[in-house]
């Protein structure tokens, strides 16, 4: 049994939930799906476990599962990608077969097609290309360009400053060590140091072993022509 409130809309079977004129419309033979909204899972027929609120979320869905739409138009164009999780008026709004992707924010990863594992948070946070998989981009209209990478932060009025240790970055990337036992910065292992900065200012390269504020320099690679 399900629950079916509004013209055209079905879900009174498989425990499905529909309220909202033509919301779950096309649903044959798929189950425990959510359409909250005109129009949300229009199209769906055996996609299952899918939720939909806002107007046409999820609209042309027809076999994709676990997918999450919260707003207007969120994955409104996907039809078998699934596990994706969109929230935010248009977030992934032309996502169509790509799956595992995640969106958070007015128009977030709007330029996904297929791509797959992507994560956008922020309003506008988008990749450069339709493809892409395993890649993240953080901040309101940051960009991501290419497959397995994360972006920090958009260009132009879109930049920001990274801080770690600090809620006031001044560079774009401050590390303030406030008081922590460890370095504040290391390229490397703890056995094989490449470099190191500590938290008292001191630099490292090729070894842990470093005086105060100075600059160390390992005996093997100031031998190799440093």
């Amino acid at each position: 049994n399900g629950v079916t409130v509004g013209t055209g809309a079905n879900g009174a079977i498989n425990a499905n939930i529909a309220l909202g004129s033509n919301a779950l419309y096309s649903n044959t033979t798929g189950y425990y799906d959510t359409a909250l909204g005109v129009y949300t899972l229009h199209s769906n027929t055996t996609g299952y476990y899918d939720t939909a609120l806002g107007s046409v979320a999820l609209h042309s869905n027809t076999t994709g599962s676990y997918n999450t739409a919260l707003g207007t138009s969120a994955l409104y164009p996907n039809t078998t990608g699934y596990d994706n999780t969109a929230i935010g008026s248009y977030a992934l709004g032309s996502n169509t077969i790509g799956s595992l992707n995640t969106a958070f924010g007015y128009n977030a990863g709007q330029t996904t097609t297929v791509g797959s594992g992507t994560t956008f948070i922020g309003a506008l946070a988008d990749a450069s290309a339709n493809n892409l998989s395993t890649s993240t981009a953080i901040g309101a209209g940051a960009i991501v360009g290419e497959s397995n990478a994360i972006a920090l932060g958009g260009t132009g009025v879109n930049a920001v400053k990274v801080g770690i240790g600090t809620s006031s970055p001044w560079a774009q990337l401050s590390i303030n060590p406030n008081g922590t036992s460890g370095p504040a910065f290391v390229i490397g292992s703890s056995t094989v140091p490449d470099l190191i900065v500590t938290n008292g200012g001191g630099i490292g390269i090729g070894t842990t072993t470093i005086k105060n504020t100075y600059m160390t320099i390992a005996k093997s690679v100031s031998d190799g022509g440093f």
